[in-house]
């Protein structure tokens, strides 16, 4: 399959799985949605350190799944992030960075990723995450 293809292919199996994606921050409208965002930086530092991992967990799922599914090769998470934006098409950024974030919880966890619910690793995957499979 070729990267575009394989980018098709991705679309159409996140939509199906997640057609509606919720911004995880609790708000009623683009000016709650701001506050939420200013409050949010305003914690103490040890509830920075308790967040931060699940924060960093969200760039490295589509760094990794994108890897994972051979639409990039890139070695850091801003490589990649150039090439899915050259892959995908710009109105699909938003819900598609949610949709990839949600499968990698769900269906491919960096611990023991599982063959049997892994669907679009074990369609799409490279080599080497195919051998990854358990």
């Amino acid at each position: 399959m070729t990267k575009k293809e394989k980018a098709r292919y991705i679309l159409v199996e996140l939509e199906k799985l997640y057609p509606e994606t919720p911004v995880p921050l609790d708000h009623k409208d683009a000016y709650t949605l701001l506050i939420a965002v200013l409050l949010s930086a305003q914690c103490t530092d040890e509830r920075v350190n308790k967040i931060t991992p699940l924060l960093f967990e969200k760039d490295t799922h589509i760094h990794r799944l994108l890897t994972r599914w051979g639409i990039s090769t890139g070695k850091n998470v801003k490589e990649t992030e150039e090439a899915a934006k050259k892959l995908f098409p710009k109105e699909t950024w938003n819900k598609l960075h949610l949709q990839i974030i949600f499968y990698g919880r769900e269906y491919s966890p960096a611990r023991s990723p599982k063959k049997e619910i892994d669907f679009i690793t074990r369609t799409i995957g490279t080599a080497k995450a195919l051998k990854e499979l358990k």
